[in-house]
């Protein structure tokens, strides 16, 4: 005995009452969108744990030999405080802040030619804002 007996509906009520759920609530553009986000998505594999692995052995962590060049350090630190004051003369620059939240990821990531290139670029922009600050207000 199938389903559609037991509830005693015909398959052809079923069809027409599909039909009119389709059209009454739900478009085509939205299944079209949710057949494409099932056809995009894939599962993640997570690799399944080392069986063979020895009990005595002990693993340990190697110190990360990649570090933040002197220079890039001390640049970043001196675009902090230039940042700061431009801040205290409310002189600072959306770029410039900007910049220094893009610099401190790079030295978060130890990378230590863009930490140095975004910190002279800070450094400029904050002493062009305070230079901009001697300048009379432009007056239409």
């Amino acid at each position: 005995m199938s389903m559609l007996e037991s509830v005693n509906v015909s398959p052809s009520h079923s069809l027409t009452t599909s039909l009119r759920m389709l059209r009454g609530g739900v478009s085509i553009a939205a299944l079209g969108l949710f057949a494409n986000a099932c056809a995009l998505w894939h599962p993640s594999q997570t690799p399944l744990p080392s069986t063979a692995s020895p009990s005595n052995t002990v693993e340990t962590a190697k110190p990360s030999t990649v570090v933040l060049s002197d220079t890039a350090a001390a640049a970043l630190a001196q675009a902090r405080l230039q940042v700061a004051d431009a801040k205290r003369a409310r002189a600072l620059w959306k770029s410039a802040a900007e910049k220094l939240n893009a610099a401190e990821l790079a030295a978060s990531r130890h990378d230590s030619a863009n930490t140095l290139r975004l910190s002279n670029e800070i450094i400029s922009l904050c002493e062009q804002s305070r230079a901009q600050l001697l300048y009379p207000p432009v007056a239409w």
